[in-house]
């Protein structure tokens, strides 16, 4: 099951990833933004799929759905490899937070909060 997941979550995410590489400035925004954003919610809850929705939100209105849907995908790669946690349920909490910016049009760290909040607590 586990080699299966790259193939799975690629087919959750119905948004069209052009290419497999990051712009310069795509990664520019991802690294200035992932951590810091990432150790804020880190700091603030123990709710893992809470945590992926937030931050694939936020960083999907700062930093732009196909760069963050690719970092959520390369990052559950990275955790096949690593002693990291690879998930299906981590993939499905980066869509619903992703899909808050796409569908939703959310454009602020607070709705992310309380959207997340009421689908993961």
């Amino acid at each position: 099951m586990k080699n299966l997941i790259p193939f799975i979550f690629i087919l959750i995410y119905s948004i069209p990833v052009q290419s497999s590489t990051l712009s310069p400035q795509e990664w520019i925004c991802l690294m200035n933004k992932a951590q810091p954003t990432y150790n804020d919610y880190f700091s603030r809850t123990e709710n893992d799929k809470f945590k992926h929705c937030a931050v694939s939100c936020v960083l999907g209105f700062q930093c732009g759905i196909v760069s963050t849907t690719k970092m959520g995908i390369f990052k559950e790669i990275l955790d096949l490899f690593t002693p990291g946690n690879s998930d299906i349920e981590d993939l499905k909490a980066n869509k619903y937070g992703i899909d808050l910016v796409l569908k939703h049009n959310v454009r602020d760290q607070k709705t992310c909060d309380q959207k997340c909040k009421s689908r993961y607590f």
